[in-house]
């Protein structure tokens, strides 16, 4: 992340990072450069971030996209692991709260005034597993977020965007499979294979 094609990426978000600790004033760029720097492996300034988006939560626990925003899952998933992910306990556990409230029968959650969806539910489900709640443990109608999106799943193995749509199955198959393997934000990183080399070629005699 340091040397992109020539490009410090570090460099870039910790200079657009305000002197409040947030990207914008927004909540989700808030979340996304704490995980970002996190994955890159950086921590400074990241307790600063996690107070200011503690700073904007809502009075039931969820945030929303801005400080102004009715709170949705989508954003709070991505706040809960970017808590996580900068050692801040605090705020956490009235996120989960909120996520329990806001989960719908099937199990699934919303964005907003959406149907449930595979994309918020997954979010949702990698902010529980980030604040070391197991998403199967976490039920609505008796039914599960991993319940919920096994529901959706097509038959080739791609996640359906909600019962009724199959938008973008590729970006929503990309964010349901985290979740369903119980993995949170950052991920690490893929480790890199050795190059194969060539055979030393032996000399005649």
């Amino acid at each position: 992340p340091r040397r992109f094609h020539g490009h410090d990426l570090v460099r870039r978000l910790l200079v657009r990072r305000g002197g409040e600790g947030a990207w914008g004033g927004q909540v989700n760029p808030t979340a996304f450069g704490i995980l970002a720097l996190r994955a890159a492996g950086v921590r400074a300034g990241n307790s600063q971030s996690a107070g200011w988006l503690r700073s904007v939560q809502n009075d039931d626990g969820g945030w929303g996209f801005s400080a102004e925003a009715e709170r949705d899952a989508d954003t709070t998933g991505a706040v809960l692991q970017a808590l996580a992910a900068a050692g801040s306990g605090r705020g956490i556990r009235a996120g989960v709260d909120y996520l329990r409230g806001a989960q719908r029968s099937g199990g699934g959650w919303t964005l907003a005034s959406g149907p449930v969806n595979a994309q918020s539910t997954a979010w949702a489900a990698q902010g529980l597993i980030a604040a070391g709640v197991a998403p199967s443990s976490v039920r609505s109608g008796g039914r599960s977020p991993l319940d919920y999106l096994a529901s959706v799943r097509a038959g080739d193995g791609h996640y359906r965007y909600s019962s009724s749509t199959d938008q973008t199955p590729v970006w929503v198959t990309a964010q349901a499979l985290m979740a369903v393997n119980g993995r949170a934000f950052p991920l690490a990183p893929v480790p890199r294979s050795a190059a194969a080399r060539p055979a030393p070629v032996e000399s005649g005699g």
